[in-house]
């Protein structure tokens, strides 16, 4: 469906993470409808947001358990920023890709 897709009429963000969503759920309707499964509506489910400034820093609002968000920021917001990527780089790239990055993101944060 696209990296930053747009439904106006469904009022979601057009960004990377509806598209992720969208991506996963059309993959589970293909295997369904194959299956002879009738196909089921999308939902987006919000999980916040989390911004990289550079060397500015990272900052984060994250879904809380109550509905609400979450403001993170420093070094929380850095590694859920960096987890983040590294999901993706999971998804598109590979295991060992993902490892490496991952040990080297370690390294960075022990120096």
């Amino acid at each position: 469906m696209g990296d930053c897709s747009a439904c106006p009429q469904a009022g979601w963000p057009a960004t990377a993470q509806v598209a992720s969503q969208q991506a996963e759920h059309l993959a589970e309707q293909i295997t369904a409808y194959l299956d002879g499964k009738a196909p089921t509506a999308f939902s987006f489910g919000d999980k916040g947001m989390l911004m990289s400034f550079g060397d500015g820093g990272d900052l984060g609002l994250v879904a809380g358990p109550k509905n609400d968000y979450v403001r993170i920021s420093g070094h929380v917001s850095h590694a859920a920023y960096r987890g983040l990527e590294r999901q993706h780089q999971w998804v598109l790239l590979s295991t060992k890709t993902t490892l490496e990055g991952a040990v080297s993101d370690v390294v960075d944060a022990l120096s």
